[in-house]
């Protein structure tokens, strides 16, 4: 034989047995690998083709705040020194993904007051493995809006949804810490450890594929033989059967339960209104296509919710769906029972989508799965969403009447119109409208541009994280214009306004029960010189508060020039506000805020970033009209590590 053949072969197998071997060591780190025999790969750029797509990888940043505050002429807010250690990145490998969040500060002192019950200081894991979901540490979850909806919780849950027809997700941890009493700070509620637990299990009516997306299949370009592979072109993809997606077409069954430990805190006096609870709530959902067109979508939701968890006094008699739960949840004379009902029917074409729904929430209903909840409703709804003008206009309403007092127990019954309409117009490349209205009944945070303005630190934030308000109206209009651009700028001008009316005010500890109108509007010029890196924005802000006559508005202009120097690597912005406060038409508050922000790449992962912030406020007494001044001063490094 040939020596040179010889050689070729023997280095031909030799290169095959290190590809056999490599192959083996990635599949014993986990990767899901569809390689066939007949598509072994043949070389090492096979090979290492396959590890560039399929190595470690961890995206995301952690970010290190180093907080400085300082007061005068007024009472210090929060501690003179503060840091916030936050992170959120993602590590992925094969068909392995692990989410990580966390946060940590000192602040949680400061917060005590407004946020008795939450933590601050928090860590979150999700990992992702193919069809599996893990969680671990502080995480929130959605089974359903009457059930588990978004409340976070620390403990551990998990997500299963394999190929196939069932799908199912389970969770367990803490949903509210103990907050002992404070006699020397009324202000802070005390509150119950509760432990929550749930269950959901879907059922899909067609089997589907799997959650996870699979990993391009890796295969040489070469057969065993050392011939090149004449592979045939992929079949075109029929088009879909139904204008529905399978995900679409299921029954779900849903299991909550919540409880308070009642040795988590000393006998408290009745006075102060904080009782153990204990809730189950049991739901049934139901999606279902109906030819090619119809979709069915419904929710029964039942709770139980039982307001005094030391009445000891069973009540088994009670003939009802939870006699299913007495092995976990105890019925007592105190449980009371309330139900929840939804359901739609739309039909969705090519051009638009039209349907109807209806909505009934008992007086009373709760779920502990939920920060707010609205109840004592009934909605009967028709919605109707189209794209007009080669999709230049989009509208999308959606109609009805509502009406409480559904067991005929208070004095007045309101029935209204209620629906919600949201027109997107782009009658022009450089002109967009957008305007909306809805009449629903929602919580909301407000917050308006005045607020972000004045915010000091980035945990000022967390302070009103759970204060909402419920908005019974809710109208917006938003213009945005493009003056002008050339190859060098652009210049822009935007308008935007909103309305809201509220019902009541709802915050954790206290409700109010009143109504309020809010006004805002906003009308901002901004030019962008690329050349020169360099942007600046001129805005005005309009505000107004109207409650039980008394009236409050909050109006100023603002300044914010930005720039980028030194090949880009520095990006520096200096923003100056003016905003001054009337109470029924007497100036009460001005405020003068500079805010001098300042960002360095140092590297491709490392940034460093240097924020100034100096307020001074001015606060005019309502009947001589003297002024006391004030003033604040926050500092804040942070180092910013982009992985």
């Amino acid at each position: 034989m040939n020596p040179n053949v010889y050689k070729r072969k023997y280095s031909t197998y030799l290169k095959q047995m290190m590809c056999c071997g490599w192959l083996v060591v990635l599949f014993a780190i986990g990767g899901n690998c569809h390689v066939h025999a007949q598509n072994m790969p043949q070389s090492l750029s096979d090979v290492k083709r396959m590890w560039d797509q399929k190595k470690p990888r961890l995206d995301g940043s952690v970010d290190i705040s180093q907080i400085f505050y300082g007061a005068s002429g007024t009472e210090a807010l929060r501690q003179p020194y503060s840091y916030l250690v936050s992170g959120d990145f993602t590590f992925s490998m094969f068909n392995l993904a692990i989410p990580v969040a966390f946060s940590f500060t000192n602040q949680n002192a400061d917060f005590q007051g407004a946020l008795p019950s939450f933590d601050l200081n928090q860590f979150g894991i999700r990992p992702t493995y193919k069809s599996v979901t893990l969680y671990a540490g502080h995480n929130s979850m959605f089974f359903s809006p009457y059930t588990m909806n978004g409340h976070i919780f620390l403990g551990a849950g998990v997500e299963v949804r394999p190929k196939g027809r069932w799908s199912v997700s389970a969770l367990y941890g803490r949903f509210q810490k103990n907050v002992t009493p404070d006699s020397l700070n009324t202000d802070i509620l005390p509150a119950y450890r509760r432990m929550g637990y749930g269950t959901k299990v879907r059922y899909h009516f067609k089997r589907r594929k799997p959650a996870y997306k699979e990993m391009p299949e890796i295969a040489s370009k070469y057969d065993k033989n050392g011939d090149e592979i004449v592979r045939k072109p992929a079949p075109p993809v029929a088009p879909p059967k139904s204008t529905f997606s399978e995900s679409e077409d299921y029954l779900e069954m849903i299991y909550f339960g919540a409880t308070d430990n009642v040795n988590s805190l000393p006998t408290l006096p009745d006075s102060l209104g904080v009782k153990p609870e204990e809730n189950a709530v049991l739901s049934a959902r139901l999606n279902k296509r109906i030819g090619k067109h119809w979709l069915f979508e419904s929710e029964v939701a039942s709770s139980a919710l039982t307001r005094d968890k030391r009445i000891e006094t069973k009540d088994p008699s009670e003939d009802n769906l939870f006699r299913l739960t007495d092995p976990i949840f105890t019925r007592r004379t105190s449980t009371a029972y309330y139900n929840a009902y939804k359901a739609s029917l739309n039909f969705n074409a090519q051009l638009f989508t039209a349907g109807v729904g209806y909505e009934r929430i008992d007086p009373g209903y709760r779920t502990l799965g939920a920060y707010f909840f609205n109840n004592d409703l009934e909605n009967i709804t028709v919605n109707f969403s189209t794209r007009l003008f080669k999709n230049k206009l989009s509208i999308t309403t959606n109609l009805g009447t509502q009406r409480n007092n559904l067991d005929d127990d208070q004095l007045n019954t309101l029935r209204r119109g209620v629906g919600s309409v949201n027109v997107n117009f782009m009658p022009h490349p450089k002109l967009n409208i957008n305007a909306s209205y809805s009449g629903f009944q929602s919580f909301s945070q407000i917050r308006t541009r005045f607020d972000q303005l004045n915010q000091l630190t980035p945990l000022d934030r967390y302070r009103d994280s759970l204060k909402f308000t419920q908005i019974s109206q809710n109208a917006s209009l938003n213009i945005n214009y493009e003056l002008a651009r050339s190859r060098t700028s652009q210049q822009y001008l935007n308008i935007n306004g909103s309305y809201q009316i509220a019902d009541n005010q709802q915050s954790v500890g206290n409700i109010q029960t009143d109504i309020s109108r809010f006004y805002n509007s906003n009308v901002s010029y901004s030019l962008s010189i690329r050349p020169l890196g360099f942007n600046a924005v001129v805005a005005f802000d309009f505000n107004q508060n109207v409650a039980q006559n008394l009236s409050n508005r909050i109006l100023g202009p603002t300044l914010m020039l930005k720039k980028l120097m030194l090949e880009q690597k520095l990006q520096s912005s200096l923003t100056l506000s003016q905003n001054n406060s009337y109470t029924d038409g007497r100036l009460s508050d001005s405020i003068f805020n500079v805010r001098w922000s300042n960002g360095y790449n140092v590297a491709r992962q490392h940034m460093l970033s240097l924020n100034a912030i100096w307020l001074s406020r001015t606060r005019y007494e309502q009947t001589t009209q003297a002024a006391q001044k004030a003033s604040e001063f926050t500092l804040t490094f942070k180092y910013t590590f982009i992985l």
